[in-house]
């Protein structure tokens, strides 16, 4: 843990003591609230008409616990947004109490975990990248690029959007296996019936 940083969390992988070591060690957070955890309000309420559109509350206040769950004793914040996907309201915890700190600053630095999180399983499912070959930051970094550079490859050579099957198609024709001229009208029949079952299934 850092101190200055922010840390953004899903409801599922974070406890009251992760919190407080985030505190303790002087960084701040973001979290999604579950619905079983409850927040007490301290009567510091955002008026609705300075809320943004998307903004449903913004209040600060505290967790409360029991003895088996000790939540962190400091003011907390919490802001309850819409998704931008499916308009549900989403319980957002956060350190971020500074009145500059707008509640849709607090909701844009959690939906930013969101893209992270989309480019991950692009890497996973376009890319083919699951598992690592080297845990130095530098053999990181190089798998990294090469992922991308091949997936971006793929596009240019199919003029379709990468998938897995694409990627380890196209990986005969890097290692030497097969010609590529032979690998492309595979690859176009593969995507006209992979289009064909996506409008069926429409």
């Amino acid at each position: 843990i850092e101190a200055g940083k922010i840390y953004v969390g899903d409801k599922a992988y974070f406890g009251f003591a992760l919190l407080r070591d985030w505190i303790d060690n002087g960084a701040d957070f973001v979290v999604a609230l579950n619905s079983q955890i409850r927040f007490t309000p301290s009567g510091k309420v955002t008026p609705r008409k300075q809320l943004g559109k998307r903004i449903l509350s913004d209040q600060r206040g505290h967790l409360p616990g029991c003895e088996k769950s000790i939540p962190p004793t400091r003011e907390l914040r919490e802001v309850i947004v819409l998704r931008d996907d499916n308009d549900k309201p989403l319980r957002l915890l956060t350190t971020l109490t500074d009145p500059c700190i707008t509640a849709e600053m607090v909701g844009e630095i959690y939906r930013r975990r969101g893209n992270i999180e989309l480019f991950f399983r692009w890497l996973k499912t376009s890319a083919n990248y699951r598992h690592v070959i080297s845990h130095s930051p530098n053999g990181l970094s190089v798998a990294l690029y090469v992922a991308i550079i091949a997936t971006l490859l793929s596009a240019l050579a199919t003029g379709q959007q990468p998938s897995k099957y694409t990627v380890v198609t196209l990986g005969l024709v890097a290692s030497g296996m097969a010609e590529l001229k032979e690998i492309l009208p595979i690859l176009e029949r593969y995507e006209r019936e992979r289009d064909q079952a996506r409008q069926r299934y429409r």
